[in-house]
């Protein structure tokens, strides 16, 4: 009797944990279908935000202390949006050539207030339902913006790595230099591009 007794109590225990697993299992896929759920809702946002710089560093390149500083730089506006097929058209599009050289390229960044600016980086959406980061291609500057926390990032950066490089150019084989700088193929290490980043956040904007 007591053998039944605690065979049967074993059974209502197997029972419960079944039956705690059950329930476990299910809040877990609720909760996913949620985020699924979620992540459309942001899918549908529209085709067009206006993005506000709130942060900035900038380093600029002295060539008479032949050193570089961080200099203040004023915030910006930026445009995300949409590519349409007008952008891609050759006959409508102004720019069109560049937007060809990344067939993949739904998205992009321009200045905001300007007409028809160029584009700055062009981005592709290739955002899953868990992973809302959108992947941008430099043309002018580089680029990040995440779908759900609509952050962005505006970015260029890389020179004075390759300021670097033709300083070093131009000491050791100075006449190499000179051919390249006159076939415009070089870069003056003494005038090189300002480095900066700027973050914010992105507002949706009108439709265009």
């Amino acid at each position: 009797m007591v053998e039944a007794g605690i065979a049967g109590n074993h059974g209502t225990v197997h029972a419960r944990l079944l039956w705690a697993d059950v329930a476990m299992r299910s809040k877990v896929m609720v909760a996913i279908a949620l985020l699924i759920a979620s992540a459309t809702v942001v899918r549908s946002d529209p085709l067009q935000y206006v993005c506000f710089g709130e942060h900035t560093a900038d380093l600029q390149y002295d060539s008479e202390k032949r050193a570089w500083s961080d200099q203040t730089l004023a915030h910006h506006k930026y445009v995300f949006r949409q590519l349409t097929k007008a952008d891609h058209d050759s006959q409508s599009g102004k720019w069109w050539a560049v937007f060809d050289k990344h067939p993949g390229a739904n998205w992009a960044f321009f200045e905001f207030g300007k007409i028809d600016p160029t584009p700055l980086a062009v981005c592709e959406d290739t955002s899953s339902d868990l992973g809302q980061d959108v992947a941008c291609d430099r043309i002018i500057d580089d680029g990040a913006f995440n779908k759900v926390t609509r952050r962005f990032e505006i970015s260029f950066r890389g020179s004075y790595v390759t300021q670097g490089f033709w300083e070093q150019l131009r000491l050791e084989n100075p006449e190499a230099y000179e051919v390249l700088l006159a076939q415009g193929k070089a870069v003056d290490p003494s005038k090189p591009d300002d480095l900066f980043i700027e973050i914010g956040e992105c507002k949706p904007g009108p439709a265009f």
